[in-house]
């Protein structure tokens, strides 16, 4: 304000002029000064948000690492991902051992999602679906290793007809679908869909970093889980084993007593 009223009284046109200059210079720093706290701010926003999500995804690592059992663990891994992050649900599905297929392997169970998974004709746990030709965005996540979002469920799967995904992701109030790959050691697993409330706009860097970070936290435990899954059935079969030659070799030893001890009685000939 002092130096408007300055430019309006100076007395020559190079004092005028030498006002307006420093009135610009300013107005720039005034300007460079605010976008620097404006930036400021920013980076601290995108800090808390990034400390949440790691904070969150510390207590999902923690919560889907207390149990080795396969069924429990996949269960587990929706579960928290919808409830800790705050999403509306998330499917698991994995490759079938032969790789042909892509089957659901665990759903998120709360209210909203099971009134939307009642309208199914088929229950998600008879489902099958090949993996080769199949164009929809959870198989082209696995076949590309690469995040697919988007705002339509029905451009993710194809075992259902559109209209039918249409109304579960009404029911549901799912805005967006993110499908986040699986791997393990170069070998991939599965895809965990995650159904969110939140436009696909609002789905900023961080988070998706936090979601690849997650996919490969799954990816880990599913593998354990596996090889837990794995060394228990070996453990399983070499009990029922030697049981089996147990009773085997139990069989004869009794003939060979019973025998000596007839020849010890002197009967046997």
């Amino acid at each position: 304000m002092f130096l408007l009223v300055r430019i309006f009284l100076a007395q020559t046109f190079s004092d005028r002029v030498t006002d307006i200059i420093l009135l610009v210079m300013l107005i720039i720093f005034g300007a460079l000064l605010i976008r620097s706290v404006f930036r400021e701010v920013e980076q601290r926003e995108k800090l808390e948000v990034k400390t949440r999500y790691l904070t969150t995804l510390r207590d999902f690592s923690t919560s889907i690492m207390k149990s080795l059992d396969f069924g429990k663990t996949v269960q587990v891994i929706v579960d928290s991902a919808s409830e800790r992050f705050g999403y509306i649900g998330s499917l698991l599905n994995l490759i079938s051992k032969d790789g042909e297929n892509i089957y659901p392997a665990a759903v998120s169970h709360n209210s909203v999602i099971d009134k939307a998974l009642a309208i199914l004709p088929i229950p998600l746990d008879k489902i099958m679906t090949p993996f080769k030709g199949n164009n929809g965005l959870t198989a082209v996540a696995l076949k590309t290793n690469q995040i697919q979002t988007g705002d339509d469920l029905s451009k993710f799967f194809i075992t259902f007809p559109a209209e039918v995904l249409i109304k579960v992701q009404q029911i549901a109030g799912i805005k967006t679908i993110v499908a986040i790959p699986i791997a393990s050691e170069n070998k991939m697993l599965g895809v965990l869909d995650i159904f969110m409330q939140k436009e696909q706009s609002e789905i900023n860097e961080e988070e998706l970093d936090v979601l690849k970070t997650l996919a490969n936290e799954i990816g880990i435990v599913l593998i354990n889980s596996e090889l837990y899954e794995e060394v228990k059935n070996l453990s399983a079969y070499k009990t029922e084993l030697m049981s089996i030659v147990a009773h085997q070799l139990k069989n004869p030893l009794v003939v060979v007593k019973g025998y000596s001890s007839l020849v010890e009685d002197g009967t046997a000939k």
